[in-house]
């Protein structure tokens, strides 16, 4: 007998199966881009809104960058980076729903100067680029 079989044969394999499956969709949600809530009604065009105890996202960081553009994509959640490369995988628009708000063009790695004083003065995120006009250079770096 092989070991699928004892596996699958075993009163063990429903609670495996539903393990399976609640991990799996854990990976989904634990992913950069996923939608998180801010107490903020509006994106500014010059001021990040940072949440650093975000309980929706795994970082612990819901972003909403100051708009360069006009777009209609919400907070998401981030995490900290040094080059564009770790913002690499994050979830995106799903094509054909109309209620979806994530990202629709990946994410790159800028700095962030959050809108509270007295939070971290400046510190590198992945954001997502339907804020960015590509066409300017970043309005500011980190140290």
């Amino acid at each position: 007998m092989n070991r699928a079989t004892t596996v699958c044969g075993s009163p063990l394999a429903p609670a495996l199966v539903a393990m399976a499956l609640l991990s799996a969709q854990g990976c989904d949600s634990d992913k950069l881009g996923a939608p998180c809530s801010l107490n903020v009604t509006a994106v500014s065009p010059t001021e990040s809104h940072v949440d650093r105890n975000n309980l929706a996202c795994p970082s612990r960081l819901c972003l909403l960058p100051p708009a360069q553009v006009t777009t209609d994509t919400q907070a998401l959640c981030s995490v900290t980076c040094r080059t564009d490369d770790d913002c690499q995988g994050g979830q995106t628009r799903g094509q054909g729903d109309p209620t979806d708000r994530r990202c629709q063009t990946g994410f790159s790695c800028r700095a962030v100067i959050p809108a509270l004083p007295d939070d971290q003065p400046c510190q590198k995120m992945c954001v997502c680029r339907d804020f960015v006009d590509a066409s300017q250079p970043p309005p500011i770096t980190c140290p």
